[in-house]
């Protein structure tokens, strides 16, 4: 890029690649030059090029790289008017060419500057577009200044009209794009009476226009027209539940629209901008069926400035939020709103949240007793992770792409109210756990080495037919005639090898015993994994249960005694101390309750991957049990026997056996080889070299073919070599599981024993401190006990009750572990704990 000065003559010289720009022009104040690109410019040179033109001309104010109705251009914006004299190009190879540019100052009685509207492609109009987001249609309209449009209904026609003063029918069926919405219909382009270009969109009424906002650029010289239509229904008297009983907002993860009555009304829920407003139209419910619940909805400041509520075209009830600046601006305009049944009757109409900073309000500290004491003891946190204020931002949704919930049933997954056992839980899931029908497909994967290896000492058969077109020229011979022949020769074998001495395959044969033999055993170990998982997922969903109930429970306990101490407070009977503590019981035990909700869910969800399908009622416990100990009640013999039975470990020790064969085969592989060969041969051939006459032949040939191998480059070698290191990795793996073996024995065994005794002690514990909640909720109904110490106890309560379910499921997922260490659980094991469940 260059430039050159010469009085009020000013030279721009740019190089640039072949086929980037279309043409140039100035704007009418001449204070910016446009460069109007093609598409195939890479528009990240051409914003270097607009970072050097702002850097390097003298000029050159600034210069960027925008969108003008769907095209792009660079645009220069000047320190003073100039007038573009001159442009000139030369090719300087096949990729590049130079751009000159002549520029002069501009002059009082300078008129005629060329206007971004006169490079743009002629006529007013110059691009339509049609996009569709959910129900949302927009259409958006663009071209020069001149562009102007006039949109109205056409009550004979029961049309949506779009009429183009001053573009031609031709030029409006060009830009229309082929692929419409389904939902305009047939659209139409045609002359109105009086000589104009419309049109027409034969939907209405049932395609309802909401807005049109039109909008221009005086600097760019644009005008865009943006129509927004929505499809409309009348008001259906025959609603079974039509009427919205209650509009409410849930803002604790986004936006949520909530609407309690409407469950058979269609709902149109889009977003419009300028402002931006979030429309919900509920199409069959009339506006006196709404109205009530509109009026009483309160709005929350930080998502919705506003709400107006009116009639689509057909009578539907439609309502406006308006969304604040803020939520606004930070989620943007391209979002389609989330739509999902909560209840039966109960809509959410959702929007995502949007990161961007909260206002923040200040806030005097709360003067307590002993406040200075513990400042002058920095008792407090250090300010940066302080949490007495309000959060000062907020972060945004991850956002999923609409194309995959947009237009689907999201409604709550049907209850499933079979009763899922155990043991029938565990027979489907022979039938549908991808991990063990994994390892059974694996099975049958290796089972076939054995006929595989087999093969290699039983006989082989093969025939062979060749059939040949035979040109011969005997050009000088004291026997032959001299001359050329051709002839045609057939050739049938019938081969017969039957192996007497090839000792790899004896090896081969072996090693395939032990491999089907391992993997058996690998289904047994899948088998005995599977027993373990789905018992620890059943039992986890359990588990999970048990911990919502008591946090369901303890959130009840943590409410009331807040409402208590509330009352209490007001009526200045509890101090501030005491109303505080009780309301941060109840937000702990809110968040458990939030997080207890969530376990469940996840251990479904777990459950689930391993039957395959949704799961109902789970069968609980019967009552409690007591847990029994292990017997013998000593380690060694567990020890003992793990060592001798462990699945796992036995697999890993056939593993080495096979390892140790492989070397064995790999040095039978430098031994001879001895097979018996019998062959049948016939043959016919039209003449012979020899013999002008035709000529028939059979044979039949019996051998013994001796090979023995000498010298094979030191491959044999070094596949011995690699077969012995092989084995030392599996005779260390091996080690590795017996050693593994023994940990998960002691483990479980020392599990098994620690989680029976804690049971026994949490059960007097649980009974403890039942009775001592007892005592402290009477000593607060006659003053003798405070709040507070009610508080503690509901606490203490609730937490020896969690430890003894947990307690719980150790022991009996221990008492699985040991059986599973040791090599002998089986189905006997898992419907023996079956038998605790309730069938």
């Amino acid at each position: 890029m260059a430039t050159k000065t010469e009085g009020e003559i000013i030279t721009l010289n740019m190089s640039l690649r072949l086929g980037d720009v279309r043409s140039s022009g100035m704007s009418l104040d001449g204070r910016s030059l446009y460069v109007w690109l093609t598409e195939n410019a890479v528009l990240s040179e051409w914003r270097d090029i607009a970072a050097r033109i702002t850097r390097d001309l003298p000029f050159a104010e600034a210069a960027r790289v925008q969108d003008i109705a769907g095209d792009t251009y660079l645009i220069v914006e000047l320190s003073r008017p100039l007038v573009l004299l001159d442009e000139a190009v030369s090719i300087v190879d096949v990729e590049r060419m130079s751009w000159e540019l002549t520029f002069r100052e501009r002059r009082l009685a300078d008129t005629g500057s060329v206007g971004l509207a006169e490079i743009l492609p002629k006529g007013a109009l110059q691009k339509v577009r049609v996009l569709q987001q959910g129900p949302l249609i927009t259409l958006e309209f663009s071209g020069s200044s001149e562009f102007f449009a006039e949109i109205y209904h056409h009550d004979g026609r029961d049309a949506l009209i779009v009429e183009f003063p001053g573009d031609s029918v031709r030029a409006v069926r060009r830009l229309l794009p082929a692929d419409l919405p389904s939902a305009l219909g047939e659209v139409i382009v045609e002359t109105s009476d009086v000589g104009r270009a419309r049109l027409v969109i034969p939907g209405a009424p049932h395609i309802d226009l909401v807005d049109a906002i039109a909008s221009a650029d005086d600097t760019l010289e644009t005008s865009r027209l943006s129509v927004y239509l929505v499809p409309d229904a009348p008001v259906r008297a025959d609603l079974a539940k039509g009427r919205l009983d209650e509009l409410n907002l849930d803002t604790s993860t986004g936006l949520d629209v909530l609407l309690d009555g409407p469950r058979d009304a269609r709902i149109n829920a889009y977003l419009l901008p300028s402002p931006s407003r979030f429309m919900l139209d509920l199409l069959g419910v009339s506006v006196e069926e709404a109205e009530r619940a509109i009026r009483d909805f309160n709005p929350d400041g930080q998502y919705v400035a506003g709400i107006r509520f009116g009639e689509t075209q057909l009578g539907s009830t439609r309502i406006e939020l308006t969304l604040t600046e803020a939520y606004a601006d930070a989620m943007g305009t391209d979002v389609i709103p989330f739509r999902r049944v909560l209840e039966p009757n109960t809509i959410a109409l959702a929007l995502p949240e949007a990161g961007r900073p909260l206002p923040q309000v200040d806030t005097e500290p709360l003067q307590l007793p002993g406040r200075a004491l513990a400042e002058a003891l920095n008792l407090r946190a250090p300010p940066e992770v302080e949490l007495l204020g309000e959060p000062a931002q907020v972060i945004g949704s991850i956002r999923l792409d609409a194309a995959f919930y947009e237009d689907r049933d999201h409604s709550p997954m049907p209850i499933v109210t079979d009763r899922f056992s155990l043991m029938g839980s565990f027979l489907k899931a022979l039938d549908s756990d991808p991990s063990y029908l994994a390892a059974l497909a694996e099975f049958r994967i290796n089972a076939e080495a054995l006929p595989q290896a087999r093969a290699g000492l039983l006989p082989t058969l093969d025939f062979n037919y060749q059939f040949a077109n035979i040109q011969q020229d005997v050009r000088a011979s004291g026997t032959l005639d001299l001359g050329r022949t051709r002839y045609n020769s057939n050739l049938a074998s019938l081969n017969l090898t039957q192996p007497v001495f090839r000792a790899s395959a004896f090896v081969a044969v072996n090693q395939a015993r032990l491999a089907v033999e391992q993997a058996q055993l690998a289904v047994l170990v899948s088998e005995q994994e599977l027993m373990v998982r789905l018992a620890t997922i059943y039992l986890n969903v359990l588990l999970a249960t048990d911990e919502l109930q008591l946090a369901q429970s303890e959130l009840d306990a943590f409410t009331g005694q807040f409402e208590l101490a509330n009352t209490r407070f007001r009526a200045g009977i509890a101090d501030l101390a005491e109303y505080n503590d009780s309301l941060s019981r109840m937000t702990i035990a809110e968040a458990r309750y939030i997080k207890a909700e969530n376990t469940l869910d996840d251990a479904r969800l777990a459950f689930k991957e391993i039957v395959g399908e949704e799961i109902g009622i789970l069968s609980g416990f019967q009552g409690d049990f007591r847990a029994a100990l292990p017997f013998p009640a000593a380690v060694e013999p567990w020890i003992d026997a793990a060592l001798e039975q462990n699945l796992a470990l036995q697999t890993r020790q056939l593993a080495t056996r096979i390892a140790d064969l492989q070397v064995r085969r790999q040095r039978a592989d430098r031994l001879p080889t001895l097979d018996f060969v019998a062959t049948i041969r016939r043959s016919s051939d039209d003449q012979t070299l020899f013999s002008p006459e035709r000529q028939e032949l059979d044979a039949a040939e019996a051998s013994l073919r001796l090979n023995m191998p000498l010298y094979g480059g030191g491959r044999p070698s070094s596949l011995i070599r690699e077969a012995g290191a092989r084995r030392d990795r599996e005779t260390q793996l091996a080690e590795r599981e017996r050693r593994k073996s023994e940990r998960d024995v002691r483990s479980a065994f020392l599990g098994v024993n620690a989680s029976a005794r804690m049971l026994d002690a949490l059960r007097e514990a649980v009974r403890a401190e039942q009775v001592r909640l007892e005592t402290r909720l009477q000593g607060f109904e006659t003053g003798v006990e405070s709040q507070v110490a009610v508080l503690d106890a509901y606490q203490q309560y609730f937490s020896v009750r969690r430890d003894f379910a947990q307690a719980r499921f150790d022991y009996l997922i221990n008492r699985l572990s040991l059986k599973q260490a040791v090599g002998t659980l089986t189905r006997n094991d898992l419907a023996e704990l079956d038998r605790l469940l309730v069938n």
